[in-house]
């Protein structure tokens, strides 16, 4: 349940800071996959 929590919040900042939806879960899918992101990462995406 904490990985939920944690993917929902994540989602929510991502939303609150201007990133699209659609964005927000490629970032999102992304970090499930690798479990950490770096800004070269997001950058990519």
């Amino acid at each position: 349940m904490m990985a939920a929590t944690m993917t929902i919040e994540f989602y929510q900042a991502l939303r609150e800071v201007g990133v699209s939806d659609e964005k927000a879960q490629r970032l999102i899918g992304y970090f499930e996959d690798h479990k950490q992101l770096s800004k070269k990462d997001i950058a990519a995406l």
